[in-house]
């Protein structure tokens, strides 16, 4: 029933001569609403949020006999149609009607606008206004940024409220420019890491190059080419042709074009390899020389090694030698110098952790018209192995890399397979305890810590609150999906711990990963920490068959609410640990209330299959949340716990679903 609604009940006395009861209200601790000795139940006259009352008839004749029934109360609820997040051109006008449920004076709705970079007549007209439709007339100048929210509430209940978000652009979700890419995932089985770069000409069309490391194989500045077709939701397909392979990406992408998250959906049913995924980001044509390597870098990398992961990170120094053509990595080992911290033992594939080693080599510098170049990366003392990459610039600050060599072992020296990022690191040289001084959030993944390739992909995610001084205090969420050892995935909710942490002058730090994780497995064994700022940096951790990888970022904009976090959002897992994990991206649209629809595209092996969700949010004032993502109708909910490195980026990792034995990252960022 809804606000003010009545409804007659009858009760039945059988085997009494005394056939009449007394009727009462339960289970509810306010706004029951009345029943009367007839047995006319009266809804109260304002409902705020659902609710549960017991109808409970008692006999008169017989105290103890009862009977009860269970009467759900709802409150107004306000839709919109359509409620599909989209793009108006400026000058249109869209229609648009509102629903509501429940609403015992059948009000209809008040219709407004607002938007960050507009207000007034800005934003847009509204025309044809009635309380249940209404026609919204674009501004012609698009407003910055071009969101506009049209908003629908109820009058009878004016906290009931629905909404739309609208971009009012000429050029909506273009992908045009120069972009470089990082993909990482799995071929048939096998570990692939890509990185490269293309050209889209705003039509559909992209040209360019890649890197595609598959273990066995390297293809080096492949050629590529591709279509594209990105809807008004922001979601697309983009194919890439390399040779005679084709590869199909369900494509998220912001509002300005400016980044976007894929995932594959290319892969035959019954094939093991489930995709792999990735994110691109447009170019700054003016870094296309050296001086993205320039000076302090920390690198950042991860990849795979005869059947175990491994992580690699460290400090890059550049400059001695320094020419046209080329510039220098130094390599003294002085802690001022190119250090590099690794996972594994250069002549095994036994992790040697920490490991920490000189690093040298040389960079040489990126064509002009594409952004690539080359890099040798000399690792060890005594024995060393020399590495070879391909690398594409993003910008000054920013660069994506890729191993160009077959992985194995070559002169008995271990080839991995790797693939990161390289980026400038801020206040190099004076990094102190102090720069680790507020709360942060973290990700970190790893494949099968105890049987690698069979069932045991591993991601964890929190807070870690540093106070400054070497003591921290660290809050965790945890699924290690299935293992042979725990008959099912592991999880660890809300978990807080306490330890301390050191940080070095070049960036380097070390704190313990938390006692008691897998029973215990573990111990309080050593994270190595590489920071690019205060607050934010790469870190990896032992596993037992290899390294975990995973980076921090700052938390910001707290304390956290549900209203703060109403909006669009692209969805994407982070690259899958083993094969078998889901990869997917889509989006979600959410009110002030928490409750959202969504749509996620799946690569269930035979192309992008879209589900329809609905989705409901809590988030506590720290940042951490819970995410439900159901399909319409209701059958298997997929369960996720969040941490909001911002009310605008979250990252995410399942708990309760039926994939729990292969959890994945979750991305989410504000459209």
């Amino acid at each position: 029933l809804g606000a003010s609604e009545t409804y007659q009940f009858t009760a039945t006395v059988t085997n009494a001569s005394d056939t009449a009861v007394t009727w009462g209200l339960s289970g509810c601790t306010s706004a029951c609403g009345t029943i009367s000795d007839s047995g006319v139940y009266a809804a109260p006259s304002m409902i705020a949020s659902a609710a549960a009352v017991t109808i409970t008839a008692t006999s008169r004749a017989d105290p103890t006999k009862t009977a009860t029934v269970n009467l759900a109360l709802r409150p107004v609820s306000v839709s919109v149609a359509p409620n599909v997040p989209g793009n108006v051109m400026p000058g249109a006008t869209r229609s648009f009607t509102a629903t509501l449920d429940h609403d015992p004076k059948n009000a209809g709705v008040t219709w407004t606008l607002s938007g960050a970079g507009c207000s007034g007549d800005s934003c847009g007209t509204l025309a044809n206004v009635t309380g249940t439709s209404v026609a919204y007339h674009a501004p012609a100048a698009e407003p910055s940024p071009h969101t506009v929210t049209l908003m629908a509430t109820s009058v009878t209940d004016v906290n009931q409220i629905a909404r739309v978000t609208l971009t009012v652009s000429a050029n909506p979700f273009l992908l045009e420019g120069k972009y470089a890419f990082l993909i990482n995932g799995w071929w048939n089985g096998i570990m692939e890491a890509i990185a490269g770069q293309f050209t889209a000409d705003g039509n559909g069309g992209l040209t360019g190059v890649w890197d595609a490391n598959r273990g066995a194989a390297a293809d080096v500045a492949q050629a590529i080419s591709g279509t594209y077709n990105i809807q008004p939701d922001g979601h697309g397909i983009m194919t890439i042709r390399a040779g005679s392979a084709t590869f199909m990406y369900i494509v998220s992408v912001d509002a300005a074009g400016a980044t976007a998250r894929f995932a594959e959906s290319t892969v035959p049913p019954g094939n093991e390899h489930r995709g792999s995924s990735g994110y691109m980001a447009r170019r700054d044509t003016n870094s296309f020389n050296l001086s993205p390597v320039e000076g302090d870098r920390v690198i950042a990398v991860y990849g795979e090694a005869t059947g175990s992961h491994v992580a690699a990170l460290g400090h890059i120094r550049t400059g001695t030698g320094t020419s046209n053509d080329s510039i220098i990595i130094t390599g003294t080992g002085s802690p001022q110098d190119s250090i590099i911290d690794l996972s594994w033992d250069i002549t095994s594939n036994t992790a040697k952790f920490p490991n920490t080693v000189p690093l040298s080599g040389k960079f040489g510098a990126p064509d002009a018209s594409t952004g690539r170049g080359t890099a040798e990366l000399t690792v060890g003392t005594g024995a060393t192995a020399t590495y070879h990459f391909a690398y594409y610039t993003i910008s000054e600050t920013r660069l994506l890399l890729v191993q160009t060599d077959a992985r194995g072992f070559i002169g008995g020296l271990l080839i991995p397979t790797l693939s990161g990022e390289i980026r400038l690191q801020e206040n190099a040289g004076a990094f102190t305890n102090a720069s680790l001084n507020s709360p942060f959030v973290f990700d970190l993944t790893n494949a099968d810590m105890f049987e690698f390739g069979i069932d045991a992909p591993m991601v964890r995610l929190g807070q870690m609150a540093p106070n400054g001084s070497g003591a921290r205090t660290t809050t965790l969420d945890q699924n290690v999906g299935n293992s042979v050892e725990f008959s099912g995935p592991l999880i660890t909710l809300n978990a807080t711990f306490t330890g301390t942490y050191s940080v070095s002058a070049n960036g380097r730090a070390t704190w313990s990963i938390e006692p008691g994780l897998k029973g215990g497995y573990y111990g309080n064994a050593a994270t190595i920490a590489y920071l690019v700022a205060e607050n934010e940096g790469y870190f990896m951790t032992p596993d037992a068959d290899g390294a975990a990888f995973g980076a921090f970022e700052p938390q910001s904009g707290g304390p956290f609410s549900v209203a703060a976090m109403a909006g669009t959002y692209l969805l994407n897992t982070g690259p899958p640990a083993m094969p078998q994990v889901e990869n997917s991206a889509g989006w979600m649209t959410l009110d002030e209330n928490g409750n959202g629809i969504a749509v996620l595209y799946v690569n269930a092996g035979s192309g992008p299959s879209p589900l329809s969700l609905t989705a409901a949010v809590t988030v506590a004032s720290n940042g951490r949340g819970t995410l439900v993502l159901n399909t319409t109708p209701p059958s298997v909910a997929r369960n996720l716990v969040f941490w909001a490195i911002s009310p605008d980026r979250w990252v995410a990792i399942s708990t309760v679903n039926p994939d729990d034995t292969k959890p994945v990252l979750l991305f989410i960022e504000r459209q």
